[in-house]
């Protein structure tokens, strides 16, 4: 996908903290509700903004969020505490 035609990328920059940029082209870069669901257990869970920062291209949100590490095996360890993550939840 080309970097213009991207509308909204999220990025896990601290262990509980999640950075949403949407684009200001989609939907003027509002969103009052983010969701993030659990792939393993398929739930679906709503995380509140923390804060907003806005600049020309896009609108920058803030999500605090809680892990549960309890469900990390031993096994996929070696992979990194962010992948395994990233790999179980996905932010809609």
């Amino acid at each position: 996908m080309e970097k213009g035609k991207i509308r909204m990328l999220a990025n896990l920059i601290e262990l509980n903290k999640i950075e949403v940029r949407l684009s200001k082209k989609y939907y003027g870069g509002i969103s009052p509700k983010f969701y993030l669901r659990d792939l393993n257990k398929e739930t679906l869970v709503e995380i509140p903004v923390a804060e907003t920062c806005e600049d020309d291209i896009c609108v920058k949100y803030y999500l605090h969020c809680f892990f549960d590490l309890s469900i990390i095996d031993k096994k996929n360890k070696n992979f990194g505490v962010l992948n395994i993550i990233l790999k179980m939840f996905i932010l809609i």
